[in-house]
Formats: structure tokens, sequence, C-alpha cells
């Protein structure tokens, strides 16, 4: 009987040391588009455009946070 118990605790131990593992973190500082002017409505912001097509006019930089808007300071 103590046989089988010890078997059990040790699969149950494994199963939940997987769930420990299984989170991650991730930093959000990176990969952040900036653009210094007013968006038409807020699907200009998502709208899919291909890069060189004159509808991409609205010119996002590419910024790391913490960024500040006259890059002087």
């Amino acid at each position: 009987m103590y046989k089988y118990l010890k078997y059990l605790v040790i699969v149950a131990l494994l199963l939940c040391s997987n769930i420990t593992w299984a989170q991650k973190s991730v930093r959000l500082n990176q990969n952040w588009e900036f653009l210094k002017q007013d968006l038409g409505g807020i699907w200009e912001a998502v709208r899919p455009v291909g890069v060189g097509n004159p509808e991409s006019v609205p010119l996002w930089q590419k910024v790391n946070l913490p960024h500040c808007v006259n890059a002087t300071d």
C-alpha cells in the first residue's frame, strides 16, 4: 500500500512542478511606435498599410519606453 502511495505522491509532485515553470516574464519596454501628430481615428493606428504605400503618411517612429515627446529631456 505504501509503495503505491509513494508513487502517487511522486507523480503528483512532478505534475505540480510543471505549473511553476510555465510562467514567463515579458518586459513591455521595447517595440513601441510613436506618432507626433493627430490620428484621424482609432482605426488609423491599426490599419494595415504596406511599406512605401502613399497611404502610410503618418510616420511612426520606433521607440523604447520610457520615451520623451520632445526627445531632448
